[in-house]
């Protein structure tokens, strides 16, 4: 992870850059500019590894994330978008309502991964594990799905990527 510190300069302000590899050294070059009474402000985290972009801002678009492990990530709401995540495990991941149009997410794996609402609209699903996932109000539209693995998978006002709604696991009215 990396942090940018940057101090305002102006009539007896000083410039202070720091570039770090940690928060921790982030933290003690902030509490530093205080001692030294500089006026300072900490911009937002430069984060350079696109996991830690990832998991922090739940924002990676157009990201290289393949074979990355994302086991158990909570990541609702996240925009994936045309992201590579060919062979990323995301197995138990929580992506509600994320963003995953145009992703290219062969032989992934989304083992029981929570996908309701989220859109997948354009991307590659090729040989992808779905087992167990739950696709309430998911959308494929245009999706690739060739060897995609849907079994015990909940479909449940699920749009396909024929544009065809699959209620198939729908349980009660409620679902």
């Amino acid at each position: 992870m990396m942090f940018k510190l940057a101090a305002i300069a102006s009539n007896n302000y000083l410039f202070v850059n720091c570039w770090t590899k940690s928060m921790i050294e982030a933290k003690f070059w902030w509490v530093a500019a205080i001692m030294l009474g500089v006026q300072t402000a900490i911009s937002a985290p430069v984060l350079a590894d696109p996991i830690d972009r990832l998991l922090t801002t739940r924002s990676c678009p157009e990201c290289n994330l393949s074979n990355a492990n994302l086991d158990s990530a909570a990541l609702n709401g996240a925009n994936l978008s045309q992201s590579n995540l060919r062979a990323a495990n995301l197995s138990n991941a929580n992506l509600i309502g994320g963003n995953l149009n145009g992703a290219y997410l062969q032989n992934a794996n989304l083992y029981n991964a929570n996908l309701r609402g989220a859109n997948f609209t354009n991307a590659d699903l090729s040989d992808v594990d779905l087992t167990k996932a739950d696709l309430t109000n998911a959308r494929l539209t245009d999706a690739v799905t060739k060897g995609t693995n849907l079994r015990n998978a909940k479909l449940c006002r699920t749009i396909m990527p024929d544009n065809s709604i699959n209620n198939q696991n729908c349980r009660t009215q409620g679902d």
